[in-house]
């Protein structure tokens, strides 16, 4: 398995991103499918995720180099880029030199 994977692995796990459900008029208002978080998180939070991102952009672009020089380059899951992409918006992190586009 490719370093860039293994380490967006971990990440899918602890980040799992869940679109927010869009519940018609006409169902029930409880609705066990249906995931609402009322609990945004902190500044604390939202800062530690922000540590958290900045230090695995320094992982991944070893990882990357590391993949490249035993011939496993661009070896990206997209579901796991995709999430590693959506919490650093969130977080104001900037990935644009980590991931072609």
């Amino acid at each position: 398995m490719c370093t860039v994977s293994f380490v967006g692995d971990d990440w899918s796990r602890r980040y799992p991103i869940q679109e927010p459900w869009v519940v018609p008029y006409t169902t029930p208002p409880y609705s066990p499918n249906v995931i609402i978080d009322v609990n945004p998180p902190t500044r604390q939070e939202l800062d530690k995720l922000k540590a958290e991102l900045e230090a695995l952009k320094k992982l991944l672009k070893a990882a990357k180099l590391y993949d490249e020089e035993t011939g496993q380059k661009d070896c990206e899951v997209e579901e796991k880029v995709a999430l590693i992409k959506r919490l650093a918006e969130l977080v104001d992190v900037d990935l644009e030199d980590l991931f072609d586009e």
